[in-house]
């Protein structure tokens, strides 16, 4: 018999616990076949740490309707994978300066 078990932290821990597996002679009767078998359990709930390398992103002067590129390089020093995603900051978001109407900015997500 194969039992897959799966553990859906909601935030960073260390788990030590354990299960019990119980033996019953048949769905409907709860009398035990044989004694519950324990499993001890143990986990390190992790999450990603993005790190940024700039603290902002100086794209420079250039004329409208041209190009822009530069890079923004994300780091993750931890083994969990993690999803980035850049986006146009809502207006509800602002914290002064011009608001999210006031800028059209060009890309409204990307996902790497």
């Amino acid at each position: 018999v194969e039992v897959h078990v799966i553990l859906r932290a909601l935030r960073e821990s260390d788990i030590s616990s354990c299960l019990m597996v119980d033996l019953p002679i048949s769905r409907e009767d709860d009398t035990e076949a044989a004694p519950p078998i324990r499993v001890d359990l143990a986990a390190s709930v992790r999450a990603p740490c993005v790190e940024l390398q700039e603290d902002a992103l100086d794209l420079g002067v250039a004329r409208a309707s041209a190009p822009l590129a530069s890079k923004l390089r994300l780091s993750n020093p931890t083994d969990v994978p993690v999803l980035a995603r850049i986006r146009s900051r809502p207006e509800e978001e602002a914290d002064g300066g011009a608001s999210a109407g006031d800028i059209d900015f060009p890309c409204e997500a990307h996902t790497e």
